[in-house]
């Protein structure tokens, strides 16, 4: 059976995560993001981080950022240990 036909989905809700300044990320997206899943009936989050780089997760890239990368990482194993 599809996961589509069983209902709504299990997960508790979503996030979206970014870099403040990030040229990727669009804020009226992230808006948009929003909007549609609360109107789904689950729990949306967004999480913008200081700084600018949209590779902050990389240690091989200058963009690299410690403190954010541990804060997304904690935020994602959170987000895990839902399901």
């Amino acid at each position: 059976m599809a996961r589509g036909s069983r209902g709504p989905s299990p997960l508790r809700g979503t996030g979206s995560l970014g870099r403040r300044g990030d040229p990727w990320v669009d804020a009226e997206d992230v808006a948009a993001l929003g909007e549609s899943v609360r109107s789904a009936g689950a729990v949306f989050q967004a999480h913008i981080y200081a700084g600018s780089g949209h590779l902050f997760t990389d240690p091989d890239l200058p963009e690299y950022d410690p403190a954010s990368a541990g804060a997304l990482q904690d935020r994602m194993l959170a987000f895990i240990e839902q399901l």
